[in-house]
């Protein structure tokens, strides 16, 4: 299930539905269905992926400051 941390973006596949983000030490939320395939295995392209990281951003829950040393880390959006 794809799971992504609202305040730094970060976007991974986890496999338990309370994750935590590493980054963040929040929890993780689903992402929602309209970008993802019927499975939910994959997101239905790279320009839907695009456009969920842009709408996150725009979030008032998202932080830049936090985004963007996560951005600077190795950990991948």
């Amino acid at each position: 299930m794809f799971m992504y941390c609202a305040r730094c973006g970060l976007i991974r596949n986890e496999k338990a539905e309370s994750a935590v983000c590493p980054v963040c030490d929040i929890s993780f939320k689903p992402v929602p269905g309209e970008f993802l395939t019927k499975t939910g295995l994959m997101f239905l392209s790279q320009s839907a992926r695009m456009e969920f990281e842009n709408k996150i951003r725009e979030s008032a829950e998202y932080d830049e400051i936090t985004g963007s040393q996560r951005d600077s880390s190795n950990w991948q959006i």
